[in-house]
């Protein structure tokens, strides 16, 4: 199921992600330059220890970074002083290993020169207060994506378990008239409507594409039932791959609104048009409602919009955009997002 974790992240950083392992080299970078221009020397003996000095402080960085990444996951039962003082001794633990086995190797490498007791002992002091506030810093951003993902799972959530009241009360007296003059066709329109509840309900997060325009046309029935001709459609959506997965309830908010906020605003109504296209690994769905030439404003309409962004975000990354459009007669929504589950972002 891709319903969303809430327990306790790890307290140690995860360096198996690109982004932390650069982090780490990178800073293991500025301790050889920094080691390096404690001592004055011309240009060339300077470049000279500079290419020994990375090559010690790398060979501390890559075996505590690979270290770090597997015990990531065995560290969830561990409270915050603990995971952050076990990290910080193995990086102590490599670094004075490092620092034995350079005093084994040739001379003529020179790091036995560099690495004289004295040497040892400043960097491993310098490492030590370094590697403290970098596995600080690595901690707190790890806390903050943490939450910032938690915060946009609730949001997806919220929205997934949104129906409008008005829609539910509207359905319930469309059924309650038919339902003595057309049992058949109250029969219908109730299992349409325990459809969408059904994906209001559901834990998993995504469904296919499939089934969210199955659901669509399902609205789009009861919808039909109560306002009559006033409510017409048009679908160029055959071309679209049905199995990709997708956040669940992520179209029927944008045509709820296009009803809402467009055709029951209209006395004559009007058609609504949901296009789709499938081009590059990208989808592209765009919908299209007709307006009045004064609309009501409503606050939950740009709350629906700014939900379905956060949706896709979520789901998809930066790869998905949401992009709205207004002329004087028509309101349209663009939904753009890849054709993949996978995202090379995670």
């Amino acid at each position: 199921m891709d319903r969303p974790d809430y327990t306790t992240p790890p307290l140690l950083p995860n360096l198996c992600t690109g982004y932390n392992l650069v982090v780490v080299l990178a800073s293991a970078e500025l301790l050889a330059i920094t080691l390096a221009l404690t001592q004055t020397a011309t240009l060339q003996d300077w470049l000279h220890r500079l290419a020994l000095y990375t090559l010690y402080v790398q060979w501390i960085a890559l075996p505590c970074a690979a270290l770090l990444c597997a015990l990531h996951r065995y560290s969830k039962p561990l409270s915050g002083i603990q995971a952050g003082l076990l990290a910080w001794l193995l990086i102590q633990f490599v670094t004075l290993l490092v620092s034995l086995a350079a005093w084994l190797l040739p001379e003529r490498l020179g790091l036995y020169a560099l690495l004289t007791l004295n040497g040892v002992l400043r960097a491993q002091t310098i490492i030590a207060i370094l590697s403290a506030m970098l596995l600080r810093y690595l901690y707190i951003q790890h806390l903050w994506e943490q939450r910032v993902r938690t915060a946009s799972a609730a949001r997806a959530e919220a929205l997934q378990s949104r129906i409008r009241p008005h829609f539910l009360f509207n359905t319930l007296n469309t059924i309650a008239a038919t339902v003595h003059t057309n049992p058949d066709r109250a029969d219908t329109l109730i299992s349409k409507l325990c459809a969408l509840f059904r994906a209001s309900l559901r834990d998993d997060a995504t469904g296919t594409l499939q089934d969210e325009l199955s659901l669509c046309h399902d609205y789009l029935h009861l919808e039909q039932e109560r306002l009559g001709t006033r409510l017409q459609l048009v679908t160029h959506t055959d071309s679209l791959p049905g199995t990709i997965r997708v956040p669940r309830l992520i179209l029927q908010p944008l045509l709820e609104n296009a009803v809402y906020h467009g055709i029951e605003q209209l006395p004559a109504g009007g058609t609504i048009q949901v296009d789709g296209t499938h081009h590059n690994g990208y989808i592209t769905i765009r919908i299209i409602n007709p307006m009045p030439a004064h609309p009501q404003p409503h606050i939950g309409h740009h709350i629906a919009l700014q939900n379905i962004r956060h949706r896709l975000e979520h789901r998809f990354g930066t790869r998905a955009t949401l992009h709205t459009h207004t002329d004087h007669a028509h309101f349209s929504v663009e939904l753009h997002f890849p054709a993949s589950d996978e995202d090379p972002d995670r």
